[in-house]
């Protein structure tokens, strides 16, 4: 019996009027010269929102895959990632499933699986990981990342997004400059930025110059704080936001304003 495939998991989420943020481009455009790039923040930070207008800005087709619980079975994310190589090159439809006899040697097919797929995509891809953290803490992915980044060719690039920074298991990449970090610090706006979410809307209010200098600090410069602009207006100027602090390993979610 064939494998069904949730019908969102290979596509990208849609959006509609969203910001491009020139100055985080500026940043991925450093970041897109190494192989591997991971975006972490909070919830509603503006991690999938700034890949897809950096991806449309220029031009470039991501291949989305959308992380979740059934990707803790290795078997079933590597399906996917077949299933990802049909979509964007069919004529290469033919990848090794993950089955009983390589269980002992997860590694070592890990990184023959990685080489073939990423042989088949066509150059000038760029393959982004979205919610990974939802594979769940300590999660067989982790483990198998070493082996399935290792060997990225030049026409290639891959994106994680999460609200978790990348796992120790990555760390030695990261001190290689193979893998290259966005986190909180620069997804937060600048004071000069909270401007532009502003004019994006439709019947924005009217703020003064220590109105925004408030709004910047009572948000804390999240970036979703154009939805509360939408839908809270001056409020937002006179009310605080109760924050949670960030861990290492997992972002806190910022409580929207009632």
């Amino acid at each position: 019996m064939a494998q069904e495939i949730p019908p969102n998991k290979l596509k990208p989420p849609q959006h509609n009027r969203a910001l491009n943020r020139q100055r985080l481009f500026s940043l991925l455009d450093r970041c897109l010269e190494y192989p591997v790039t991971w975006i972490s923040g909070s919830a509603g930070a503006g991690k999938t929102t700034l890949a897809l207008t950096y991806l449309q800005a220029k031009g470039l087709r991501p291949l989305w895959y959308q992380v979740d619980e059934s990707d803790c079975d290795l078997a079933s994310f590597f399906f996917h990632l077949t299933e990802l190589v049909k979509q964007h090159a069919p004529q290469h439809s033919i990848l090794p499933p993950l089955t009983a006899e390589y269980l002992h040697g997860i590694p070592v097919f890990t990184r023959n699986f990685a080489a073939q797929f990423y042989g088949y995509l066509p150059a000038g891809s760029v393959l982004v990981f979205d919610n990974f953290q939802d594979a769940g803490p300590d999660n067989p992915l982790d483990s198998i990342l070493p082996e399935f980044l290792a060997a990225i060719p030049p026409h290639l690039h891959i994106i994680f997004l999460s609200r978790t920074i990348s796992p120790d298991t990555i760390s030695h990449l990261l001190d290689s400059d193979h893998v290259q970090s966005i986190n909180w610090q620069h997804l937060q706006f600048t004071e000069e930025e909270i401007h532009d979410p502003i004019e994006l809307q439709d019947n924005r209010p009217s703020f003064s110059r220590n109105e925004i200098a408030n709004l910047h600090e009572n948000t804390q410069a999240w970036a979703a704080s154009s939805c509360f602009i939408s839908y809270g207006g001056a409020a937002i100027l006179t009310r605080p936001i109760s924050w949670s602090r960030p861990c290492r390993k997992n972002w806190s979610i910022p409580m929207p304003l009632r």
